[in-house]
Formats: structure tokens, C-alpha cells, sequence
């Protein structure tokens, strides 16, 4: 006799709860968001240099590839932040700055 477990993506849900209050945490300091940002960038080159063969060279650039997009948006709104004098806070906040819909 097999047992159905009912999912309604409830896990799902709370562990992306967790990752947005983990990462307002960590881009609200400034030094902190710096710091996990160049330390992600360098674990995603030294995955580059670590791979052995040519598909996990290509999956290891793909992935910095991916990782420098993220740095690079990300630090343009911790620049952005600090221009306006406050604290990072998340990226919808950009969503004011959008010109009302028609």
C-alpha cells in the first residue's frame, strides 16, 4: 500500500520565505553585501579553475557567467541606495521610479 502525500508547495513557500529574510539581512549592511558578493564571484572562478574536464569547464563558466550578471545588477542597486541615502533594501523597490501604466 502506497501513502499520497498532499504537497501544495507549503515547503516551498516557507524555505523562500527564509532565503528573502536571510538576504534582506545580508543587503542591508552594506560592507556585508559587498563582501558575500565578491566572495561569490571568487567561488564561482575557482570552480572555473577547479573543473578538470571540458563540460564541467563549460558549466563552471556558464555559472560565473551568471554569477557576474547577478553581481553586477546587484551592486548597481547597493550604488543607487547609497546615492539616495539610505539602506539597501530589496529590488521591487525600484518599482516606484517606473512611469505609471497608460
Amino acid at each position: 500500500m502506497v501513502e499520497v502525500i498532499v504537497d501544495f508547495g507549503l515547503f516551498e513557500l516557507l524555505a523562500f520565505a527564509g532565503l528573502v529574510a536571510i538576504g534582506r539581512m545580508i543587503f542591508r549592511k552594506h560592507l556585508v553585501a559587498i563582501t558575500w558578493l565578491g566572495l561569490s564571484l571568487a567561488l564561482a572562478a575557482a570552480s572555473l579553475v577547479l573543473a578538470r574536464s571540458i563540460p564541467g569547464r563549460a558549466v563552471a563558466a556558464f555559472g560565473l557567467l551568471s554569477c557576474a550578471v547577478n553581481v553586477a545588477l546587484l551592486a548597481d542597486h547597493l550604488r543607487q541606495a547609497t546615492r539616495q541615502g539610505h539602506a539597501a533594501g530589496p529590488v521591487d523597490q525600484d518599482v516606484d521610479r517606473l512611469p505609471p501604466r497608460p
